[in-house]
């Protein structure tokens, strides 16, 4: 954490940040992040169940991630991408390698299982409803890998096109700060 000015001062800077990605599992982050706030009875699996599909890619590792929310916030995600929904996390008793534990339809229960939370995507026109495909087992399958199901569930956040535009950016992120931490309580 830091100060907002920050955050701002980054985003603005995007073109000239060196980035390295490849493993992207922003499904397994939201999942990891509501465990310790989601009604249990909406969670797939439990902490102790999951491993990540390769070595371990987290900071922390799995059994030390708890976001600490304070337990009267209006909980807030807000996520940047170029991709797809994907998770790196192995179901529980499989071999490690595959991944895909955590889908879109178990992010989606995790969401609306979680009081007072908005999830705000942004990610390209292209990721916004989008069915992934994996060849398994001698044949194609496809599964929901976007991110729009995420925006409409739990208390419904938005879903906004990424765009190299700083100031469509900005004046987007102000909204989700408008909507969420500047909004007057309806209690």
């Amino acid at each position: 954490m830091g100060p907002f000015s920050n955050f701002l001062a980054a985003v603005q800077d995007i073109d000239n940040t060196p980035l390295n990605g490849g493993l992207e599992p922003l499904y397994d982050a939201i999942y990891l992040s509501l465990l310790n706030v989601c009604d249990p009875t909406m969670l797939e699996y439990q902490v102790s169940d999951l491993q990540w599909r390769y070595s371990n890619i987290s900071d922390p590792i799995i059994p030390a991630w708890e976001v600490n929310w304070r337990e009267d916030a209006s909980r807030v995600i807000v996520v940047f991408t170029d991709e797809m929904g994907q998770s790196f996390l192995a179901p529980p008793g499989g071999p490690t390698t595959k991944g895909d534990a955590i889908s879109q339809e178990i992010v989606v229960n995790a969401i609306n299982g979680t009081e007072d939370l908005k999830v705000f995507v942004f990610s390209p026109e292209g990721t916004k409803v989008f069915d992934a495909s994996k060849y398994i087992n001698g044949s194609w399958t496809q599964w929901p890998a976007g991110w729009l199901a995420l925006t409409v569930a739990g208390d419904a956040g938005e879903w906004y096109q990424i765009t190299p535009d700083a100031s469509v950016m900005f004046n987007n992120l102000m909204q989700v700060l408008e909507d969420t931490a500047c909004s007057v309580s309806d209690e």
